[in-house]
């Protein structure tokens, strides 16, 4: 449509099911850009209804719109929403995603590490913190996924409660964050630390693209290397991996392919300490 002559003539009736975050672009670039994806998204929506409104509240309420999402976010943001996306994935394939009931009986795990890609917004980019762990067996596991939108201060409070319940049930957790560019990055991120106090944290800039930093992940759940512990999380997880990288949000990509890069760091360090 973008690229078509005759695109003018068409007017095209977006009425999503659901007003939430992240159903309407943000700007006429973002618009012809998910235009050129195969993506229609509005700049607004056409009735002007305000976060969490329903089309036809008589035929589906609120409670119900969420209900079908929850039981397959996919057909929901499609059918419902109008934003359809390659259900088999752009990079990561669905049956890459490997879910397991428990950690198998006598595995442990050699290095933990919750990371966060942080936001401070309740109404545009998700805070999403990935914990993954070094199996004894070999395996990388994904345990836990903690993510939403959060105001500046509900954020790190969330982070300090995860960080006491890592402890709890996996007892030494690394904790990861990004630094962002600048000095204001750098005090941010100092602060984020001193959240932390009586725990083991570190931050580090991070450079290059996106789909470059989650490369390395993208290989090992390709070569089945990654589990996932079964959890709520799960869904909302496999559907953001699968429409990355075209989809509207990859906080989870993110905070996932930098765990799983820091990880793999630690299995390159021990393996060069056996050589040497």
């Amino acid at each position: 449509m973008v690229n078509n002559p005759l695109s003018d003539q068409w007017k095209v009736l977006d009425l999503p099911g659901l007003i939430e975050p992240g159903l309407f672009a943000e700007t006429k670039d973002e618009q012809r850009q998910r235009m050129a994806e195969g993506v229609y998204m509005s700049l607004r929506d056409a009735l002007s209804r305000q976060m969490g409104e329903v089309l036809c509240p008589a035929l589906l309420s609120r409670d119900e719109m969420l209900k079908i999402k929850a039981g397959d976010q996919f057909f929901f943001t499609a059918l419902y929403q109008q934003r359809p996306y390659l259900k088999e994935g752009q990079r990561y394939k669905r049956d890459w995603f490997k879910i397991v009931t428990q950690v198998p009986e006598g595995v442990t795990f050699s290095h933990l590490v919750r990371y966060w890609d942080k936001a401070s917004t309740t109404n545009g980019d998700y805070t999403a913190g990935a914990l993954e762990g070094i199996g004894s067996d070999g395996n990388f596991y994904f345990l836990d996924m903690t993510r939403g939108q959060w105001s500046t201060y509900d954020r790190d409070q969330t982070m300090l409660k995860t960080a006491h319940k890592d402890h709890e049930r996996w007892g030494n957790v690394k904790i990861g964050h990004q630094q962002d560019p600048g000095s204001a990055g750098l005090d941010g991120a100092r602060a984020t630390n001193r959240l932390f106090q009586g725990f083991t944290a570190f931050f580090e800039t991070v450079s290059g693209a996106k789909e470059v930093r989650s490369g390395p992940l993208e290989s090992s759940m390709q070569g089945g290397q990654v589990r996932l512990l079964r959890g709520a999380w799960n869904d909302a997880f496999i559907e953001e991996f699968c429409a990355f990288d075209k989809g509207k949000y990859d906080d989870q990509v993110d905070a996932s392919s930098s765990a799983h890069n820091y990880l793999l760091n630690k299995v390159a360090k021990a393996r060069e300490s056996r050589i040497l």
